[in-house]
């Protein structure tokens, strides 16, 4: 039983994008519990800034299975 290339293609690009997204989240949280400690805004840089990755990753996600569909 052969292993479709493009199947593979797609498999490796959409999990590279869901690792960047990780990745995104990860570096918002980071950033935004550094900023709300510096200004003492808790919620407001850590919500906006994981909302925000949150939505990118998500829309690259989704232009990454539209453009690789059949």
């Amino acid at each position: 039983m052969l292993i479709d290339p493009k199947f593979m293609r797609f498999a490796s690009q959409l999990s590279s994008v869901v690792m960047v997204k990780a990745l995104m989240i990860y570096g918002a949280y980071r950033l935004g519990t550094y900023l709300d400690a510096k200004m003492g805004t808790y919620p407001l840089f850590f919500f906006t800034l994981i909302t925000t990755a949150s939505g990118l990753g998500l829309y690259w996600i989704i232009k990454v299975i539209e453009k690789n569909r059949v």
